[in-house]
């Protein structure tokens, strides 16, 4: 959602963005249990968190069924029919979120007849029923009521202020469609939608799911009926109405199945608009291709409207965009993206944002990566790099919600996860993570725990440091070479200068020789002062660190110091990487002292089938390639023995 250019972002900056911190539906019985459980010193969003795995809830809303007579005004009347599911024996009261709205009446729709209920408000909607409800029932009620200008969700506008046509649309992230349709208003809970939009002639309705029918009434205005049988959290439903002209856009793919994509613009707009959504074809594409998953709604579609606070939101099946960016390819992308990263798979709370943004901001890298190759990834995620202003972690960030860290800071988390475990098993985390989760809801820790179990290790440095944890690494880098026989041995040293946490990642080394041939050294800086050694038949002339950008970090400090004071070592065996791995991986290891070593690995049976290495080294870092290609998959162990030292570790090959 609210995907802004930075330009616009300055500009909103100007205005009071709303801070709105939801509360919660007040419960008798839920509250008790967070007093039970200790809960209730947690800030909100990690309460839900823990709440909507441990707590029961009362109710799971299956559908929402909504009626609206929309006369294009600041106030409507609706009715919802809401059906939802009994989760816990005797409850005969209900709570329902409904802010700024007069309620008019609740009736309970049984064998065929209407039931009156009572209900009461306070801060929420109570509604009791006349007898105990059992677990398992299902119940459909349905709610008359009228919205009057609300402060939030529903927004009305004159064809004065819009420049164009009256225009009438709902806004609901985080927690504001309360205040224009009687809801449980939580991103974890998800259901099925219809919605019917009563306007005056003249006048396009828009909304999620597929237009099924569209009526002309006898009293000079339309119905336009929508459907989505796929779930949907209320944050994503949706209207837009106004003097719209509408037009599409068809994606074919290879197997000849094709989507259309629906769009909705003021009539002097249609042009350039045909021309700026024309990329939406090849964004698909990308998507389908990159995530290997296909889209996974009905439809694909977006509005235009004026005025807007933000760039765009990514509404199910229908995001609107603010009609000023019309042409911008990165809000285009970025809400096409959030259709598998917020609405296929749906951040359990706001504390889990960046499961969304910082997902659908990363799109917008890949896609210049599409466009421009790696130079438009670089060029790209150079632009998203502020680590001076990221004081916020990128988890459970502060109301209202949506700062840069969630969006900047989150595709730099997926940046330098994609380096530490490779292409090839990054996107197969994001495709394993989108189909787990398909059409419910994950939170960080599930998207760790996905992850973990494909790279085949713990990721917990990763994820302190870069997700729940703050600042970034300032590196001091020094180095020196010197003339062996007929080699160079070069020594780095990489420090950490920054205040606060040590940070542990993978880092390039690019050095250039006298005879203009580079190589790449990758290494793993796990300590605030890290020497590393290497020996070159070629006399190294030059070195750049993380020339390829793939560390969150602030600008290098580099030196070239003939004297430079080597650190003691020890004897120490690392994990190798990437692992699991295919079909090569590289091992590092450190000696103490200059040793005669033996690297070899076995196979499950204790059977050596390589040997790497055996002979005399220099005391320092040292790092080999092992490659796999004649081997068959499974676990095998690499064993470094020096001396009386001896250490062995296991490694899995994955073909």
């Amino acid at each position: 959602m609210k995907r802004l250019t930075l330009s616009f972002l300055l500009f909103a900056s100007l205005f009071s963005i709303k801070a709105q911190q939801s509360e919660s539906i007040q419960l008798e019985e839920r509250e008790a249990f967070l007093r039970r459980q200790s809960l209730t010193n947690l800030l909100r969003p990690t309460v839900h968190s823990v709440f909507s795995r441990l707590y029961t809830r009362p109710i799971d809303i299956l559908k929402y069924d909504l009626d609206i007579n929309l006369p294009m005004s600041s106030s409507f009347t609706a009715k919802n029919r809401i059906t939802f599911r009994v989760q816990r024996d005797s409850i005969n009261r209900i709570a329902l979120n409904a802010n700024q709205m007069t309620i008019q009446s609740a009736v309970w729709e049984r064998n065929a007849q209407t039931e009156p209920l009572t209900f009461s408000r306070t801060d929420s909607l109570y509604i009791t029923f006349p007898q105990w409800l059992r677990q398992e029932d299902t119940i459909t009620i349905v709610i008359q009521y009228q919205v009057n200008s609300p402060s939030y969700g529903y927004y009305y506008y004159t064809p004065s202020q819009t420049g164009f046509g009256a225009l009438a649309y709902t806004m609901s992230e985080p927690f504001d469609a309360r205040y224009w349709m009687p809801c449980f208003d939580e991103p974890y809970d998800k259901a099925t939608m219809e919605m019917k939009l009563t306007v005056p002639q003249g006048f396009v309705a828009a909304s999620n799911g597929l237009l099924i029918n569209l009526t002309t009434n006898p009293n000079n205005t339309r119905t336009y009926h929508w459907k989505t049988d796929y779930p949907i959290t209320t944050y994503l439903m949706c209207f837009a109405v106004s003097n719209y002209q509408k037009f599409d856009i068809y994606y074919v793919r290879p197997s000849g199945d094709t989507l259309v994509t629906e769009n909705y613009v003021w009539a002097s707009d249609v042009p350039s608009a045909q021309q700026s959504f024309s990329v939406l074809p090849a964004m698909l594409a990308m998507c389908e291709n990159r995530f290997q998953i296909l889209y996974p709604f009905e439809k694909y579609g977006q509005a235009a409207v004026r005025p807007f606070a933000y760039g765009g939101m990514e509404h199910q099946t229908l995001s609107i965009l603010q009609r000023n960016l019309l042409s911008s390819q990165n809000l285009i992308v970025h809400e096409l993206a959030h259709h598998w990263w917020g609405n296929m798979v749906t951040c359990e709370t706001f504390a889990d944002l960046w499961l969304n943004e910082g997902f659908a901001t990363y799109t917008e890298a890949l896609w210049r990566e599409q466009l421009q190759g790696f130079t438009g990834l670089y060029n790209y995620m150079q632009s998203r790099l502020r680590p001076n202003q990221w004081t916020n972690a990128v988890y459970n960030p502060p109301p209202p919600y949506f700062i840069d860290e969630v969006y900047g800071k989150g595709a730099w988390v997926l940046h330098q996860l994609r380096f530490w475990c490779g292409d090839s098993l990054f996107f197969q985390i994001l495709k394993v993570y989108g189909e787990q989760f398909k059409y419910s809801t994950a939170n960080t820790a599930q998207f760790k725990a996905v992850a973990e179990s494909l790279y085949g290790e713990a990721l917990d440095d990763f994820f302190q440091q870069w997700v729940y944890g703050t600042g970034a690494p300032r590196f001091n880098v020094t180095w020196s070479r010197a003339s062996v026989g007929n080699q160079w041995q070069t020594t780095v040293r990489v420090q950490q200068t920054q205040a606060g946490q040590t940070f542990k990642t993978p880092l390039e080394l690019f050095f250039q020789f006298q005879n203009s041939t580079t190589t790449v050294e990758r290494v793993r800086v796990l300590s605030r002062d890290t020497v590393f050694t290497f020996t070159f038949n070629e006399r190294p002339t030059s070195l750049e660190v993380d020339k390829n950008g793939w560390v969150l970090r602030f600008p290098i400090t580099l030196d070239y110091n003939e004297k430079l004071q080597h650190q003691r070592y020890q004897y120490r065996l690392l994990q190798n990487y990437p692992n699991p791995f295919n079909p090569s991986t590289t091992i590092e290891y450190e000696l103490a002292k200059p040793s005669s070593i033996e690297l070899s690995v076995y196979d499950a049976l204790g059977r050596k089938v390589a040997t790497l290495v055996n002979e005399p080294q220099s005391a320092g870092m040292h790092r080999v390639q092992f490659s796999a290609e004649n081997l068959s998959s499974g676990v095998y162990f690499y064993k470094l023995t020096a001396g009386e030292f001896s250490e062995t570790r296991k490694l899995m090959l994955i073909k």
